[in-house]
């Protein structure tokens, strides 16, 4: 079966298996080669290592990317140029409150599905997609508790901590335990790769007459995105979790470059009130683990 790689939570997994293909959201290791232009300095490291793994896949596959981040989008252009890998640039619209730009998402939706069906897919029928996302839909309900990574018992106090930023590779998935290992624990996974990037709960009602009318909303309205302007749905709903969880601290993880998400520290440290640490990621170098375990140690005792 065809995988189709993707990073951004703005591509339906549920869009991807009702045409018979495989979804499979990639976080990538900070390892393998990519074209010459975007082996460079300036390149988001994020974007890089995920063209990387993509490009080294030993299975069928197609390469599903957004217009959500600018390096992303300009990386779309070097891999259609360089790779024979079947790729596809999905047209996210930034401003979400008006009917045009919904519009063109669910339009989005059905260029992507052309494309499926020329990588090896089927059409899905109302049926087969309705089947899907209540299946998605359960899963993700299931797990809504347990979105940090699951650690071992602790017999001492902790911090409630939050997890905010950009999407993980698979190195960044550490801080969890850097965290841990000075007495915290996040809470809230609040990042891309984490809650911050799920869609809201489908409407059963609505899923049985309209299924793709359904999926389209509930991934354009749903997905907590800084990048939305305004992104003010991003604060309200965090700002309610952060709450919820009794989060004392909030750590900003974002990948060097990201100048998105540089943007907000400065008001999210506002917003929420709380002690804020900006870790960036650096640029995949091996110094970078001993570096913030340093900065997120230094951070934990801050708050004891």
């Amino acid at each position: 079966m065809t995988k189709v790689l993707y990073t951004s939570p703005y591509v339906p997994a549920e869009w991807i298996a009702a045409h018979g293909l495989e979804a499979v959201r990639v976080t990538p290791a900070r390892t393998g080669r990519v074209p010459a232009a975007l082996d460079r300095q300036g390149v988001c490291p994020f974007v890089r290592s995920f063209v990387a793994n993509a490009l080294a896949w030993s299975e069928p596959a197609a390469v599903v990317m957004t217009t959500t981040c600018d390096q992303m989008r300009r990386a779309f252009d070097v891999v259609a140029r360089t790779s024979e890998i079947p790729v596809f640039l999905l047209n996210v619209p930034s401003t979400w409150q008006t009917v045009t730009a919904r519009r063109l998402y669910l339009d989005e939706l059905d260029r992507l599905g052309a494309f499926l069906v020329g990588a090896g897919g089927a059409r899905p029928s109302s049926e087969r997609l309705t089947e899907l996302m209540l299946a998605y839909d359960t899963g993700r309900a299931s797990s809504s508790g347990t979105a940090a990574p699951a650690r071992g018992l602790r017999t001492h106090p902790t911090i409630p901590m939050a997890l905010v930023g950009g999407p993980l590779c698979r190195e960044d998935l550490a801080i969890f335990d850097m965290i841990e290992e000075g007495s915290g624990c996040v809470v809230l996974d609040a990042t891309e790769s984490g809650l911050a990037g799920w869609p809201r709960a489908f409407d059963r009602r609505r899923l049985r007459d309209e299924p793709l009318l359904e999926l389209a909303d509930a991934y354009f309205d749903g997905i907590r995105d800084v990048s939305r302007r305004p992104n003010d749905g991003f604060y309200a709903w965090l700002l309610r979790e952060l709450a919820a969880g009794g989060i004392r601290a909030v750590i900003v993880h974002r990948h060097l470059w990201c100048d998105l998400w540089h943007a907000e520290v400065a008001r999210l440290r506002e917003k929420s009130g709380l002690p804020v640490l900006d870790l960036d990621a650096g640029d995949g170098e091996a110094t970078d683990s001993s570096r913030n375990r340093t900065r997120i140690g230094a951070f934990m005792e801050m708050l004891t």
